[in-house]
């Protein structure tokens, strides 16, 4: 058949679009997040009050560009905490599991 665990692991790229309402906040914003095996990625959001916000790591750089603080390469904690939130995200297929 078409489903089961043979397809998903054909899958190099995941894009998803999110609608985040935080309650407690009263904020409601639009996300993308684009993943490309093995390890890049690509966010991007824009949040009331702040601006646009995106933030990419290419398997070696990370960085983050917002409205608020403009662009910035991502060193040290900063890198490595992005670097493993990437990786826990594309556990998604069977082969990186």
């Amino acid at each position: 058949g078409a489903g089961g665990v043979e397809p998903l692991g054909r899958i190099r790229t995941r894009v998803t679009e999110q609608e985040v309402e935080q309650q407690t906040a009263g904020v409601k914003y639009r996300m993308t997040l684009s993943q490309k095996i093995p390890n890049m990625m690509f966010v991007e959001q824009m949040l009331p009050g702040m601006g646009h916000l995106a933030q990419g790591y290419d398997g070696t750089i990370g960085w983050v560009n917002s409205d608020l603080q403009g662009y910035r390469v991502l060193k040290g904690p900063e890198l490595r905490q992005l670097a493993q939130r990437i990786f826990d995200n594309l556990q998604f297929l069977p082969r990186h599991r």
